[in-house]
C-alpha cells in the first residue's frame, strides 16, 4: 500500500479534506486542547497522508518561535534584566508578526518561578512536548551519504 504526504496551505486545503478534519477533530484526544486560533495564524499548514482508498490523516502545523535559554549578566540590576527581557519580547514579537508566526515557546526549567501575574500568564499552558531534531545539511549524513531517521524524545 503507498501512502503518500502532502503539505498545503490552509485557504488551499480541499473543502473535503477540510470537512474530513473538522469531523476527525472532534473524536481526536490530540485536538481536545487544541488551539483555535491556530486556524487564524497565516503561517497554519494542514498536512495530508493518502493512499489509493483516500485520506488517512490530516495534521495541523504552523510556524513558531522557541526560546530555549537566556543569559543574564550576573552585574545586570533586576529592574534592568526586566527591562532587557521586555525588549526581546518586543523585538521577536515584531519578528514574529512580519513572519506570520503567532506563537512562541519558552523553553525553562520545572524548578524556575513562575512568571508574574500579567497579561502573558493568561496565555500560557503546560504541554508534553517531544523534540525531534531534524538533519539541516549534509554534514548530519552518515558516510554514505545517507540522511539517518531522527527519533522524537519526550523532553517534559
Amino acid at each position: 500500500m503507498n501512502i503518500t504526504a502532502r503539505i498545503y496551505r490552509f485557504c488551499e486545503t480541499s473543502l473535503t479534506s477540510l470537512t474530513q478534519l473538522k469531523s476527525w477533530m472532534r473524536n481526536a484526544p490530540s485536538f481536545q486542547n487544541c488551539d483555535l486560533d491556530t486556524f487564524a495564524s497565516t503561517s497554519t499548514r494542514i498536512v495530508t497522508a493518502v493512499n489509493e482508498r483516500g485520506a488517512l490523516c490530516h495534521s495541523v502545523v504552523e510556524k513558531c518561535l522557541f526560546l530555549s535559554g537566556f543569559a543574564v549578566n550576573p552585574q545586570t540590576k533586576p529592574q534592568d534584566a526586566f527591562a532587557a527581557g521586555n525588549a526581546i519580547d518586543a523585538l521577536l514579537e515584531n519578528e514574529s508578526q512580519l513572519e506570520g508566526i503567532s506563537k512562541m515557546f519558552l523553553l525553562v526549567p520545572a524548578s524556575a518561578e513562575p512568571l508574574a501575574d500579567d497579561e502573558l500568564t493568561t496565555e500560557i499552558k503546560n504541554v508534553r512536548v517531544y523534540l525531534r531534531r531534524i538533519p539541516q545539511t549534509s554534514m548530519m549524513n552518515n558516510t554514505l551519504g545517507i540522511a539517518q531517521s531522527a527519533t522524537a524524545h519526550y523532553i517534559n
